[in-house]
């Protein structure tokens, strides 16, 4: 994970279906953020997120937003602060993909 909240650059978004177990599983949560800050491991997450990331590099894109990722899961006011943002992180996306 990386604070983005001071650069500029495009990122491609992924739009996808919540219910899945290995969403839950590897969803950002007060208890994994600062070892996913120090260094979010690719290999680690579900095949769609990385492919997600595969996209965005084929097309130089620097950035990738996930909700279930970039908002901690558990954290009330990060909720309240980065949910009113979610229209605007997929209206100004390079791209989004929806899976």
């Amino acid at each position: 994970l990386e604070d983005t909240s001071n650069k500029t650059g495009q990122y491609i978004c992924l739009s996808h279906r919540w219910m899945q177990p290995e969403t839950q599983l590897t969803s950002t949560v007060m208890a994994n953020y600062q070892d996913r800050a120090a260094d979010l491991a690719i290999n680690g997450l579900p095949r769609l997120y990385r492919a997600v990331f595969f996209v965005a590099a084929k097309l130089g894109v620097s950035y990738v937003w996930i909700d279930s990722l970039c908002i901690v899961q558990d954290d009330v006011e990060d909720w309240k602060r980065e949910s009113v943002k979610m229209g605007d992180h997929y209206s100004q996306a390079y791209c989004t993909i929806a899976a």
